[in-house]
């Protein structure tokens, strides 16, 4: 715990770094005779403002490499497969990530576009950037969770209709893939709270730990196949959701168990919903017949569900999809009588 509260300390009170220091010579005093440092100027609110929001600015300055080093961290781990085995093994790797890493990119990117900007008008606001936070993890996670799960069980006919059996080897990897980027959006939505509050000091903490800990599973792993290598990815993905996820307890109070409980409604639903849809497979249909099957079935399970136990995350949704039609509604009275 030690660890963990240095990394973690507060900023927001202003400390008295040079007191009884060498350094008391350079801050000299006032023409009424009183002491003139850093400790009774950063008493003053405008000093304490601006000097706030200036070492909040230089802190983010790098935080745009984030997305670059998880692209180079990749490309370093397909590079690693490339000179360690086969071009067959790299193909078989990249095209069984291919499919679920495109689906969950574009929705990230767009629950990102909207989320960041509206917590961060409500950085001052701690319970409301928690709300948000817990909306945040509840929705993606109804949305991902089941795209994910479906995406695994109808791996194989997908992958022998779309580009034939001789892929059928990227099926296990995409497997993979699915549970490891099923977990990538709620790890970045704990990200964006913290960014939202004005903590890039810990964004870019965490940023070092995940790496380094990345690192050392890459490493470990990477002798004992490509397999092996993917499974690492999949380690990595629950590594970072653990890490990003703790600060949240003491800067929102929105602890492990808190998500965990906004997690359960979403990862039952789909768990049952991937089971009963994975049971088509043993029909030995054509793959188009299979798809065919499963796809309506799993979507009519899972909404079944979300009705039958009321899930919350179904009904928020349901009522924003209403709240636009009924915006739309309104607006086209205007546009006929002009």
């Amino acid at each position: 715990m030690g660890i963990l509260s240095r990394i973690f300390r507060s900023r927001d009170a202003p400390k008295n770094a040079t007191a009884g220091s060498g350094y008391s010579f350079m801050l000299g005093t006032a023409t009424s005779g009183k002491a003139v440092n850093e400790r009774s100027s950063m008493q003053i609110t405008a000093v304490y403002s601006c000097v706030r929001i200036l070492s909040e600015a230089i802190a983010s300055l790098p935080l745009h490499l984030y997305k670059y080093t998880d692209t180079v961290y990749e490309d370093v781990r397909s590079l690693i497969i490339g000179k360690m085995y086969s071009p067959d093994d790299l193909a078989f790797y990249n095209k069984g990530k291919q499919f679920p890493q495109l689906a969950v990119s574009n929705i990230n990117s767009a629950i990102e576009s909207v989320l960041f900007p509206s917590m961060s008008m409500e950085q001052d606001n701690i319970e409301r950037v928690r709300s948000m936070t817990s909306r945040a993890i509840k929705v993606t996670s109804y949305i991902i969770l089941p795209m994910m799960f479906g995406m695994s069980v109808c791996a194989e006919p997908l992958i022998g209709l779309i580009l034939t059996d001789k892929w059928l080897e990227c099926v296990p990897y995409m497997r993979i893939f699915c549970f490891g980027l099923a977990i990538v959006p709620i790890s970045l939505a704990n990200l964006n709270a913290i960014k939202a509050i004005g903590r890039s000091d810990i964004y870019l903490k965490l940023e070092i730990i995940r790496k380094s800990i990345n690192t050392v599973s890459l490493l470990g792993l990477m002798w004992f196949g490509v397999k092996a290598i993917a499974y690492s990815y999949l380690l990595n993905c629950v590594i970072n959701l653990i890490i990003n996820a703790a600060p949240n307890k003491k800067f929102l109070n929105y602890g492990y168990l808190a998500q965990i409980k906004d997690l359960i409604p979403a990862t039952l639903l789909s768990g049952f919903m991937a089971v009963m849809t994975y049971s088509v497979v043993f029909l030995h249909l054509p793959y188009w017949a299979t798809l065919l099957i499963q796809i309506p079935v799993g979507i009519g399970i899972y909404i079944a569900g979300s009705i039958l136990f009321k899930v919350d995350s179904f009904q928020y949704i349901i009522s924003v999809l209403m709240g636009l039609k009924n915006r739309k509604n309104k607006k086209k009275p205007d546009g006929v009588s002009k």
